[in-house]
């Protein structure tokens, strides 16, 4: 009898659910952006490099409700470029050297007014690349708008800000923007 309340239980969570999400019109989305920015903290001394940061990546997300959406971020940023002189080891030469990433993120994703303004926050992994071998965590949060075209295209604008966590704190600041495609949405829910 317990086994049959349980499996009523389970049946009765997941019928609610599945009307809940139906009721708001849930939907998934792909987002794709690019940005260019400022990277600040870690207190690097770049010399004639530059703290000039640019960043692409996808965003696929599951737009659970109305107001409320859960995804992953995933995309490469290069933070910043250092030059590097040292007579004995380079022999006189000058050196750049690039600080990148590959970053993956679990993100929540908050909108409001018809789904035009947006608020992310989200944390995960820095891989290093190229000249850096570091590995780090991080978190990020974004807020913008997501401009509508029709019910399937949307151009999102938002300012993200980074922490980057590996031997020191870097705070990449940019300007993110994109396109949006939503998948299995109709109408304005």
């Amino acid at each position: 009898m317990k086994k049959i309340k349980i499996i009523l239980l389970y049946l009765i969570l997941f019928v609610s659910s599945s009307y809940t999400l139906n009721a708001y019109n849930s939907h998934f989305k792909m987002r794709t952006f690019g940005s260019i920015g400022y990277t600040a903290g870690g207190n690097y001394n770049v010399g004639d490099g530059s703290l000039m940061n640019f960043r692409s990546g996808i965003q696929p997300l599951y737009q659970v409700s109305r107001h409320f959406g859960f995804g992953m971020d995933i995309g490469y940023i290069y933070a910043l470029k250092a030059k590097y002189t040292n007579d004995s080891y380079f022999d006189g030469r000058t050196r750049y050297g690039k600080m990148s990433f590959l970053s993956s993120h679990v993100f929540i994703d908050l909108s409001a007014s018809q789904h035009m303004f947006v608020t992310q926050f989200g944390a995960g992994t820095y891989m290093g690349m190229g000249d850096n071998k570091k590995i780090g965590f991080g978190f990020f949060i974004a807020t913008g708008f997501d401009f509508p075209l029709n019910e399937t295209f949307s151009l999102p604008a938002l300012t993200r800000f980074e922490f980057i966590i590996v031997e020191r704190v870097l705070i990449p600041v940019n300007v993110m923007v994109g396109i949006t495609i939503k998948f299995g949405a109709s109408g304005k829910g």
